[in-house]
């Protein structure tokens, strides 16, 4: 038993000795204070049962992090919004606008009489009979586009090949509906004929 108690002596002072070998050495402040016989100040010295919260790295990032992404997006929707508002406009400025029946009519060659009854002279597909032994035959369009014509009548003038009026003519047809397209031969057996002027054109409905 003596052996044995000598033998745990010897450990606990090794023990002792290997945790002072590796104790940090005292403040000068400590040290004195414990030679005077008063207890240690933990003024300045970090408190060994204390803990403190230590902050994760980044913590103060990711705070302002999903405000700057909310920024950026906005920034990123208002910019994209604003191009395709740009492009828009640009594209509706630049496409042509639709052209109406009349407007198409008119680039064609008619003319109108302001209330929806268009005529012309013929320039396409026209199939006036030829005449032989003098004489002047032309044909003679009217369109019903956005009115009845009704009871309609036209005048229209000889003239010879200085220009000069030799002759009159007149034409009448009734009862002609909205929508209706209808050739007129203008016609004239006068030798010295050249061409044809209109001087008169009504187109009367009936309401």
């Amino acid at each position: 038993m003596g052996e044995i108690d000598s033998r745990l002596e010897e450990l606990v002072r090794e023990v002792e000795g290997a945790r002072g070998s590796t104790s940090p050495a005292p403040r000068q402040g400590s040290t004195a204070a414990a030679a005077a016989g008063a207890p240690p100040s933990r003024e300045g010295s970090p408190d060994r049962f204390t803990s403190r919260p230590v902050r994760p790295a980044g913590s103060g990032g990711a705070r302002w992090l999903p405000a700057f992404l909310v920024l950026l997006l906005c920034n990123l929707l208002s910019g994209g919004l604003g191009y395709w508002m740009g492009l828009r406009q640009d594209l509706q400025a630049g496409a042509p606008s639709p052209v109406t029946p009349t407007e198409q009519l008119l680039r064609q060659g008619w003319k109108h009489d302001g209330s929806g009854v268009f005529y012309r002279w013929c320039s396409q597909d026209c199939h006036a009979p030829r005449l032989y032994g003098g004489g002047l035959i032309r044909e003679f369009q009217v369109r019903c586009l956005e009115r009845p014509c009704g009871d309609l009548s036209m005048q229209f003038e000889v003239l010879n090949a200085r220009g000069e009026p030799i002759d009159r003519l007149k034409l009448q047809d009734k009862d002609l509906l909205q929508g209706e397209d209808r050739r007129f031969y203008v016609e004239s057996d006068n030798p010295q004929a050249a061409s044809f002027q209109l001087i008169a054109f009504v187109a009367r409905a009936r309401v």
